[in-house]
């Protein structure tokens, strides 16, 4: 438990004057990545089914597989 509160005090140390730049420019927060994702399946008429992911919802209306969906994000994270 106490090296997770170090790594998490030094996570906070690291983004806080990021944090203190974007709260003294007035930037909100916005519509988090999944309401932004599920606003644009909505648009494209892709509902999640009982039980489904917003994940697995998201590669059904890709054309793709979960495991095909899950190894095009690790490609472009570390690209």
């Amino acid at each position: 438990m106490k090296a997770i509160s170090r790594r998490l005090h030094r996570l906070e140390d690291q983004f806080r004057p990021n944090m203190e730049a974007r709260r003294k420019a007035g930037v909100t927060e916005g519509r988090s990545g999944a309401e932004v994702l599920r606003g644009i399946l909505a648009r494209m008429e892709i509902e999640p089914e009982a039980g489904e992911s917003l994940a697995a919802a998201t590669a059904r209306g890709l054309g793709i597989s979960c495991q095909e969906l899950k190894r095009q994000l690790i490609m472009r994270a570390g690209s």
